[in-house]
């Protein structure tokens, strides 16, 4: 790709060249670096899919521009890299496009299998049965890729999609005006994804800001619940199913809203649950499901813990970055992704096996304890995951390769 740039200082200027692919997985990272591009420090471009072989790819890789990974190429004098953002839920789901890529920020990056190319240690309640595949699959990872891990670099847990929800109810923080301008926006950006064109700078980068600063909002929430929990059970379901029995059993002394839904037609199913566990999950699927009032994401900004069961492939939830971001105390399993900075500058409470954790975590979060984890887990956010922190990141390992 050549870019046009002009003499003296800007010759140096870092330009960056957005491929659309589609992905909305992407599109917080996207929002980072039009947010950079705003404030001066790099040129920021986006160009349609059909520009592909511009960004050094070949027609056999278009397939693999897909949900979950999105493409960029940075080009600074006369030295360009080709960058890939991986922000699928695991190791599992590595890309061919690292052939090609100089460059791999990984999400789901797992120290033991990319510095040491071991199968990392499983959580307690992982069966043979449960591994068996995923132990096929890394050899297969290891075989396909694994002399290509020296591009692969850490980056942040998968981000929340930056579309907003169009739910209107009462109270709901949109004003008309900025729900009008969304609602536009969001009507542009699927006209243009589905025709995998660049939709228009500036209303794109609009609803971005629009989106970030209502999931900001859900900060001042004041306690309403308890816990507030939606799932599906289509990834190690015995797993979920055990944390909403366990959720069930404080509903009598505590504020509790739950939905659970069967996992789609050939997905995975609970396959090794006792007789009274599969009762209760029976029960929960045919009713007593709640419906949630308004908009879900600030009923769980408003719980006092917010209860994160790993997603498929030992995979990091959406839902968690806007648990982050709020601040809110958090149970979950142990991630086994390592980010850029120690995940554990946050507050987090972990379950050792099948969530008997969760009505002792929940006695010690009175009020004010919820309040201080609040504050400090959006420190440790704006610190390391705002937009500003991400891009700063992103662009320091891309220069750091340019000087080698």
């Amino acid at each position: 790709m050549t870019a046009q740039r002009s003499p003296g200082k800007m010759e140096k200027q870092l330009n960056i060249y957005w491929l659309e692919t589609g992905d909305t997985r992407g599109l917080y990272q996207k929002f980072c670096l039009m947010e950079c591009a705003a404030r001066g420090e790099i040129v920021f471009r986006v160009r349609p899919q059909s520009a592909f072989a511009e960004f050094g790819l070949d027609v056999a890789d278009v397939p693999l521009l897909k949900e979950g990974f999105s493409v960029f190429r940075a080009v600074q004098g006369n030295s360009s890299i080709l960058v890939v953002l991986d922000n699928k839920d695991s190791f599992f789901n590595i890309s061919p496009l690292i052939r090609k890529a100089d460059l791999y920020f990984l999400g789901a990056y797992c120290p033991a299998i990319i510095e040491a190319k071991c199968f990392p240690e499983p959580y307690s309640w992982q069966t043979k049965m449960d591994l068996a595949p995923y132990r096929q699959h890394f050899r297969k990872v290891i075989e396909q890729f694994g002399d290509m891990f020296g591009k692969i670099v850490r980056s942040i847990p998968m981000p929340m999609i930056m579309h907003p929800p169009l739910h209107q109810s009462k109270g709901d923080a949109f004003s008309k005006r900025r729900f009008a301008l969304v609602a536009l926006g969001l009507a542009v950006d699927r006209w243009a994804r589905h025709w995998h064109r660049p939709s228009f700078p500036l209303l794109e980068k609009a609803m971005f800001a629009i989106r970030y600063k209502e999931l900001l909002a859900l900060r001042h929430q004041q306690l309403e619940c308890d816990i507030v929990a939606a799932d599906t059970l289509w990834a190690w379901p015995e797993h979920r199913a055990h944390l909403y029995y366990e959720i069930s059993r404080l509903s009598d002394r505590w504020k509790v809203l739950t939905r659970l839904s069967a996992p789609r037609s050939g997905k995975s199913w609970p396959e090794r649950i006792t007789p009274p566990m599969r009762d209760f999950v029976m029960e929960q699927l045919r009713g007593g499901q709640a419906t949630f009032q308004g908009n879900f994401e600030r009923l769980f900004a408003a719980s006092r813990l917010n209860v994160l069961a790993c997603g498929k492939h030992w995979g990091w939830r959406q839902l968690g970055y806007i648990a982050l971001l709020c601040g809110t105390p958090i149970l979950m399993d142990k991630p086994l992704f390592s980010p850029y900075f120690s995940f554990d500058k946050f507050t987090v409470f972990y379950t050792k096996d099948q969530w008997q954790e969760l009505p002792d975590v929940l006695a010690s979060l009175d009020e004010t304890a919820w309040w201080h984890i609040k504050k400090k887990n959006q420190q440790v956010f704006d610190r390391f995951l705002a937009p500003e922190p991400v891009s700063r990141y992103m662009l320091s390992v891309v220069n750091t390769h340019f000087m080698e």
